[in-house]
């Protein structure tokens, strides 16, 4: 059942400007340059365009969009490290495998550590 109360008719208004401000902001975002998430969280059409959303959905934005923005930023930092952590740790267990390589012979080739040469052996060469 339908209802056609003014109640109905006030939410279709509602519903019908946020849509047409969302169009507003997709259609200026649209025509200019997408940037980084660092760069364009800063940018009013995105911000404009996020806190419609955030209204459609009945959420606060002036609560919301500062912690959707800094868990974004986070995230992608996060990613942006995680390649950087990689390398360095792939680097450290190279660096563990070449001491306990060199470890290794030191111990089968000289077992009871290496002898000092006599300085008069030294001078004579």
């Amino acid at each position: 059942m339908i209802d056609n109360g003014k109640e109905s008719i006030e939410e279709l208004i509602v519903i019908s400007n946020i849509i047409l401000s969302v169009e507003e902001v997709l259609e200026s975002i649209s025509k200019r340059e997408i940037h980084s998430i660092f760069r364009e969280i800063k940018q009013k059409d995105r911000k404009e365009l996020d806190t419609a959303v955030l209204e459609a959905l009945g959420l606060n934005p002036k609560e919301y969009l500062p912690r959707i923005y800094k868990g974004i930023t986070e995230l992608v930092k996060e990613r942006l490290e995680l390649p950087k952590m990689r390398k360095k740790k792939k680097s450290q267990v190279v660096k563990v495998a070449y001491d306990q390589i060199k470890e290794a012979v030191i111990k089968d080739i000289i077992p009871n550590g290496c002898k000092e040469i006599s300085r008069s052996i030294l001078y004579e060469w």
